[in-house]
């Protein structure tokens, strides 16, 4: 195990593997603003990688087979390939950067910030990971941005997941403030508060636009507060519990048909004619899958977002921005 508990350190380009004992790591950063960069970890009894302190860093690496105690469910536990979560000093991670990761076949969550506030979260591909590919729970002022998360048939782990935002924990404060924009997913549904076990905690002051979904479904729940669900395109319609009040839908794209308890403005409907070339096997999706065509209905008709400036590929969006990540 790679323990950090200094400040300042930087580390890079190590592999780490084969921990030994049901509860070994394989590394976990303390300490504040340190970063690992280029580390391959793999087959890890517990957590991949672990960010424990403020302003950790990982980037540029990959994290696959940990969580290993629990092959085939044995263990029953739910840690991480690599996450952002509690801190050692006041149990709130705040401001870690997970970016340009590659975390997959992981036998508990994949990528996942909780018990944190605002984690960074952008350009990782996640595929293939036991229970949820991407886990966003008890955490704030979330950025999750420009990551393609997807599911292939007949993969290591045997199952396909979906990812999640949710609160388990009542003594920290609730979720509140996240984004998700620019990304893409492909047979993996974003369940939005669709569950919680937490009284009172729901979908509050979220945006999740310009995403693209294919066969993927959304998941709302009944709490929800100041939320903006605008620009998405989305292939399969999803369970939308929609309550009187709470969530702002417009400029999205629905293939089959727009829910019926979805009060959407200036949507479209039909075919939004993506690329969809390519393998879909595991490490082998490209990005360009996932592209406009020429043709497609998606283009020109979304809503300027001030935060939504550019798209998947870093692509300056003008005026007349394209509904889902890609900017034709």
């Amino acid at each position: 195990m790679v323990n950090m508990n200094g400040n300042y350190i930087c580390i890079s380009g190590f592999e780490v593997k084969n921990t030994a004992n049901e509860t070994s790591r394989g590394v976990n950063i303390g300490g504040h603003h340190n970063t690992v960069s280029n580390f391959n970890v793999h087959h890890i009894q517990d957590n991949g990688i672990l960010i424990q302190g403020d302003y950790g860093i990982v980037e540029d690496s990959r994290v696959w087979q940990a969580c290993y105690n629990n092959v085939n469910n044995k263990r029953k536990g739910w840690a991480s390939g690599l996450s952002a979560a509690r801190d050692h000093e006041n149990g709130i991670t705040d401001n870690a950067i997970i970016r340009r990761n590659t975390v997959y076949n992981n036998w508990g969550e994949g990528l996942s910030t909780y018990e944190a506030q605002g984690t960074l979260i952008e350009d990782n591909i996640v595929y293939d990971n036991y229970a949820q590919n991407v886990y966003i729970s008890d955490a704030s002022n979330v950025m999750f941005r420009r990551n393609m998360v997807y599911s292939t048939p007949d993969n290591v782990v045997g199952v396909q997941r979906e990812s999640s935002l949710a609160d388990e924990v009542s003594k920290v404060p609730r979720s509140a403030n996240n984004t998700l924009i620019n990304n893409f997913f492909l047979n993996v549904d974003l369940n939005a508060f669709s569950w919680t076990i937490v009284a009172g905690s729901g979908l509050k002051n979220v945006l999740i636009a310009n995403n693209t979904f294919v066969n993927s479904k959304l998941n709302t729940g009944i709490i929800n507060s100041g939320n903006r669900i605008i620009n998405n395109i989305f292939t399969t319609s999803g369970n939308i519990s929609y309550p009187s009040s709470g969530i702002t839908w417009s400029n999205n794209l629905w293939q089959e048909s727009r829910p019926v308890a979805v009060p959407g403005t200036d949507d479209v409907i039909g075919d939004p004619k993506l690329a969809l070339t390519g393998s879909r096997g595991p490490g082998s999706l490209k990005a360009d899958f996932f592209k406009l065509l020429p043709a497609s209905p998606a283009i020109d008709k979304a809503t300027v977002l001030p935060v939504v400036t550019e798209d998947y590929f870093k692509i300056t969006r003008g005026t007349s921005p394209d509904i889902g990540a890609h900017e034709f």
